[in-house]
């Protein structure tokens, strides 16, 4: 017969495992008391969900502190500049001294800059006040909770573990001989245990050797 050349195909199946896209600890971002928990273990929530919130008293006290600060130093600005416009005005005259002038502005500088430090201690506890409400990231299950009402938080402690159940993908190990014959976007079929099967493609290949 007359030999040909054709492409074949070939089934090979493997066991693989459902890895999530997206999973995690939720930590908080500012240090505080636990003052409510909106979730359990089990609860599915949505991207901007209120997970938990902490105590704000002690952030919006501060707050005000330095809110009472930046206006205090406005207005130091204000009279300071006001000063700084009075002598430039007098500058033809007599009693005009550059050496008071040069004073004058070096003391208007110094009062902007302060009124700098402060309004950016302002924003920072504007920041820390909207991370006392912890959200959600991302649709998820919530596989972990490790808080309660009543307890104490640092910058980093864990709030709530989530997953998101609907955003997957499945890892399987190739034999080496296999891989071969695997290219990104070859066309695969997954078959679940309760034998729904999905249409999938290789999206990665990953050589790490597994004796």
């Amino acid at each position: 017969q007359e030999v040909l050349l054709e492409t074949t195909t070939e089934s090979y199946s493997v066991i693989g495992r459902i890895a999530v896209m997206q999973g995690g600890s939720i930590a908080a971002r500012v240090r505080g008391a636990i003052e409510t928990v909106n979730v359990n273990v089990g609860d599915r929530v949505t991207k901007g969900t209120v997970l938990a919130t902490l105590a704000k008293s002690r952030l919006r006290a501060e707050q005000r502190r330095i809110a009472a600060q930046v206006a205090r130093h406005r207005a130091m600005v204000k009279n300071a500049e006001r000063e700084m416009r009075r002598m430039s005005n007098l500058s033809k005259s007599a009693a005009f001294s550059r050496a008071r002038f040069e004073d004058q502005q070096g003391l208007v500088a110094e009062r902007k800059a302060q009124m700098a430090e402060f309004e950016a201690s302002l924003s920072t506890l504007q920041i820390d006040i909207a991370n006392a409400t912890i959200k959600a990231p991302y649709d998820a299950v919530v596989i972990e909770k490790h808080v309660e009402v009543g307890g104490y938080v640092n910058v980093g402690s864990q709030v709530v573990t989530l997953q998101n159940d609907r955003n997957v993908e499945v890892e399987v190990e190739i034999p080496s001989f296999r891989v071969v014959g695997l290219a990104l976007g070859t066309v695969a079929k997954v078959t679940s245990d309760s034998g729904k099967s999905y249409p999938a493609k290789v999206r990665s290949i990953i050589p790490n050797e597994n004796v």
